[in-house]
Protein backbone atom coordinates (compact mmCIF):
# COMPACT_ATOMS: atom_id res chain seq x y z
CA UNK A 1 0.00 0.00 0.00
CA UNK A 2 2.94 2.39 -0.75
CA UNK A 3 0.25 4.83 -2.33
CA UNK A 4 -1.42 5.40 0.66
CA UNK A 5 2.17 6.64 2.16
CA UNK A 6 2.36 9.15 -0.47
CA UNK A 7 -1.17 10.21 0.81
CA UNK A 8 -0.28 10.66 4.35
CA UNK A 9 2.95 12.83 3.18
CA UNK A 10 1.04 15.22 0.46
CA UNK A 11 -1.62 16.09 3.52
CA UNK A 12 1.43 16.82 5.63
CA UNK A 13 3.26 18.58 3.49
CA UNK A 14 -0.48 20.63 2.34
CA UNK A 15 -1.22 21.56 5.39
CA UNK A 16 2.48 22.50 6.25
CA UNK A 17 1.68 25.71 3.76
CA UNK A 18 -1.67 26.27 3.90
CA UNK A 19 -2.16 26.67 7.86
CA UNK A 20 -1.36 28.60 10.51
CA UNK A 21 0.11 27.60 13.74
CA UNK A 22 -1.59 26.41 16.88
CA UNK A 23 -0.36 25.77 20.20
CA UNK A 24 -1.88 21.89 20.45
CA UNK A 25 -1.24 19.24 22.96
CA UNK A 26 -1.16 15.86 21.82
CA UNK A 27 0.16 12.42 23.11
CA UNK A 28 2.71 10.96 21.74
CA UNK A 29 2.19 8.74 18.98
CA UNK A 30 3.22 5.43 20.65
CA UNK A 31 0.27 6.12 23.05
CA UNK A 32 -2.04 6.32 20.21
CA UNK A 33 -0.67 3.09 18.43
CA UNK A 34 -1.81 1.15 21.42
CA UNK A 35 -5.40 2.41 19.93
CA UNK A 36 -4.82 0.43 16.64
CA UNK A 37 -5.61 -2.91 17.73
CA UNK A 38 -4.63 -6.21 15.78
CA UNK A 39 -7.41 -7.59 14.05
CA UNK A 40 -8.19 -10.91 13.81
CA UNK A 41 -7.90 -12.91 10.42
CA UNK A 42 -5.85 -9.83 9.62
CA UNK A 43 -2.26 -9.69 9.15
CA UNK A 44 -0.53 -6.70 10.41
CA UNK A 45 2.22 -4.45 10.13
CA UNK A 46 3.70 -2.39 13.26
CA UNK A 47 2.32 0.92 13.76
CA UNK A 48 4.49 3.77 12.97
CA UNK A 49 3.89 7.22 13.17
CA UNK A 50 5.51 10.82 14.20
CA UNK A 51 5.39 13.77 16.40
CA UNK A 52 6.61 17.28 15.71
CA UNK A 53 6.41 20.41 18.17
CA UNK A 54 7.32 24.16 17.46
CA UNK A 55 6.95 24.10 13.64
CA UNK A 56 5.32 26.81 12.05
CA UNK A 57 2.42 24.43 11.48
CA UNK A 58 1.96 24.08 15.33
CA UNK A 59 2.09 20.62 16.88
CA UNK A 60 1.09 17.35 15.12
CA UNK A 61 1.22 13.88 16.00
CA UNK A 62 0.50 10.71 13.40
CA UNK A 63 0.56 6.77 13.66
CA UNK A 64 -0.68 4.10 11.22
CA UNK A 65 -0.79 0.63 10.51
CA UNK A 66 -1.44 -0.97 7.95
CA UNK A 67 -3.69 -4.36 7.55
CA UNK A 68 -3.79 -7.02 4.32
CA UNK A 69 -6.37 -9.61 4.54
CA UNK A 70 -5.62 -11.71 1.30
CA UNK A 71 -6.38 -8.99 -1.61
CA UNK A 72 -8.12 -6.77 1.03
CA UNK A 73 -5.94 -3.65 2.62
CA UNK A 74 -6.55 -0.81 4.87
CA UNK A 75 -4.08 1.43 6.41
CA UNK A 76 -5.45 2.72 9.16
CA UNK A 77 -4.46 5.92 11.01
CA UNK A 78 -5.23 9.31 13.16
CA UNK A 79 -3.60 12.67 12.91
CA UNK A 80 -3.81 15.46 14.83
CA UNK A 81 -3.30 18.76 14.00
CA UNK A 82 -3.75 21.04 11.67
CA UNK A 83 -3.95 19.00 8.79
CA UNK A 84 -7.03 17.13 10.78
CA UNK A 85 -8.64 20.28 10.28
CA UNK A 86 -7.78 20.24 6.78
CA UNK A 87 -8.78 16.70 6.37
CA UNK A 88 -12.56 17.43 7.50
CA UNK A 89 -12.95 20.51 5.76
CA UNK A 90 -14.54 18.42 2.77
CA UNK A 91 -16.91 16.76 5.06
CA UNK A 92 -17.81 19.16 7.45
CA UNK A 93 -19.83 21.39 5.04
CA UNK A 94 -22.37 18.09 4.63
CA UNK A 95 -21.71 17.75 1.07
CA UNK A 96 -22.76 14.79 -0.05
CA UNK A 97 -22.63 12.89 -3.32
CA UNK A 98 -23.79 9.75 -5.08
CA UNK A 99 -23.30 8.71 -8.60
CA UNK A 100 -22.86 5.32 -10.53
CA UNK A 101 -19.69 5.08 -9.39
CA UNK A 102 -18.91 7.26 -6.86
CA UNK A 103 -20.35 8.03 -2.98
CA UNK A 104 -19.56 10.42 -0.72
CA UNK A 105 -21.72 11.50 2.61
CA UNK A 106 -21.28 12.12 6.21
CA UNK A 107 -23.48 10.27 9.03
CA UNK A 108 -23.49 10.28 12.92
CA UNK A 109 -22.02 7.00 14.31
CA UNK A 110 -22.22 6.00 17.73
CA UNK A 111 -21.95 9.83 18.06
CA UNK A 112 -19.07 10.40 16.01
CA UNK A 113 -19.48 12.65 12.84
CA UNK A 114 -17.82 10.22 10.15
CA UNK A 115 -17.51 11.43 6.65
CA UNK A 116 -16.95 8.60 3.81
CA UNK A 117 -15.95 8.72 0.08
CA UNK A 118 -16.10 5.54 -1.79
CA UNK A 119 -15.33 4.25 -5.75
CA UNK A 120 -17.88 1.78 -6.59
CA UNK A 121 -16.09 0.91 -9.30
CA UNK A 122 -12.36 0.10 -7.92
CA UNK A 123 -14.00 -1.06 -4.42
CA UNK A 124 -11.77 1.55 -2.51
CA UNK A 125 -12.18 4.67 -0.20
CA UNK A 126 -11.64 6.59 2.43
CA UNK A 127 -13.61 6.95 6.51
CA UNK A 128 -12.39 9.79 8.82
CA UNK A 129 -14.24 9.85 12.06
CA UNK A 130 -13.65 13.19 13.59
CA UNK A 131 -12.37 12.31 17.04
CA UNK A 132 -12.12 16.21 17.58
CA UNK A 133 -11.83 19.45 15.96
CA UNK A 134 -7.77 18.91 15.33
CA UNK A 135 -7.75 14.91 15.96
CA UNK A 136 -9.40 12.34 13.31
CA UNK A 137 -9.16 8.97 12.72
CA UNK A 138 -8.56 8.09 9.08
CA UNK A 139 -9.23 4.29 7.27
CA UNK A 140 -7.82 3.73 3.78
CA UNK A 141 -9.31 0.72 2.26
CA UNK A 142 -8.81 -1.52 -1.16
CA UNK A 143 -10.59 -4.22 -2.25
CA UNK A 144 -13.44 -3.80 0.28
CA UNK A 145 -16.99 -2.31 -0.15
CA UNK A 146 -17.87 0.63 2.65
CA UNK A 147 -20.15 -1.47 4.40
CA UNK A 148 -17.29 -3.74 5.17
CA UNK A 149 -14.79 -0.89 5.99
CA UNK A 150 -16.88 0.93 7.90
CA UNK A 151 -17.70 -2.36 10.29
CA UNK A 152 -13.55 -3.02 10.59
CA UNK A 153 -13.39 0.70 11.61
CA UNK A 154 -16.06 0.70 14.49
CA UNK A 155 -13.87 -2.27 15.90
CA UNK A 156 -11.39 0.30 16.87
CA UNK A 157 -11.90 2.50 20.60
CA UNK A 158 -12.99 6.23 18.97
CA UNK A 159 -13.78 7.31 22.13
CA UNK A 160 -10.66 6.23 23.81
CA UNK A 161 -8.69 7.75 20.70
CA UNK A 162 -10.85 11.05 21.52
CA UNK A 163 -10.00 11.50 25.01
CA UNK A 164 -6.41 11.56 24.43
Amino acid sequence: MRWNRGVWLLLFIFASFSLSSTALAFPDYNEICKYLISLSGWEAEKCSGMKMSGSSVGDVVTAVREYRQGEKSLEIGVIGGEQAESIWASYGSGFQFESDDQLIKVETINGFTVGMAYNKKDKEGGIAVKLASNAVFVVNFKEMTLDEALEVAKKFDWSGLSSL
